[in-house]
């Protein structure tokens, strides 16, 4: 809803690209939240930081003595700083959206309150 609405106001303001980006890295954002809100972590002994989604289970019609039977993902401090940023990347990207706009509407008087953000490659979910 927030982007059906969003997206013809700052398409007006010339920032459809600058929005859609935001939106985009939100998404990614929520793909890796929701991968961890609804995962069991667990010790598999290796040097890794292991995990299982707990959706895997509510589809199955059997019941699990282990995590064996599930598909094991892995996560190392490398990838969740990397998380990390993208997070704080998506951040940055709405901020300039919402502060650009409102420069560019006149609703915000000054300079410049945010760069645009530089470009950030979305990271892994897991290893």
């Amino acid at each position: 809803i927030a982007e059906a609405l969003g997206a013809p106001e700052y398409q007006k303001l010339g920032l459809s690209s600058e929005f859609a980006i935001a939106v985009t890295a939100m998404r990614h954002c929520l793909a890796i939240r929701n991968q961890y809100a609804h995962c069991q972590w667990y010790d598999d002994y290796g040097p890794r930081l292991a995990f299982v989604n707990m959706e895997d289970i509510a589809h199955l019609n059997t019941t699990i003595h282990d995590y064996r039977g599930l598909t094991t993902r892995y996560v190392d401090v490398a990838l969740l700083t990397e998380q990390e940023r993208f997070f704080a990347h998506a951040d940055g990207s709405f901020a300039y959206v919402n502060y650009e706009g409102r420069k560019r509407a006149g609703t915000l008087p000054g300079g410049h309150v945010f760069a645009p953000p530089v470009p950030l490659a979305a990271p892994s979910l897991y290893l």
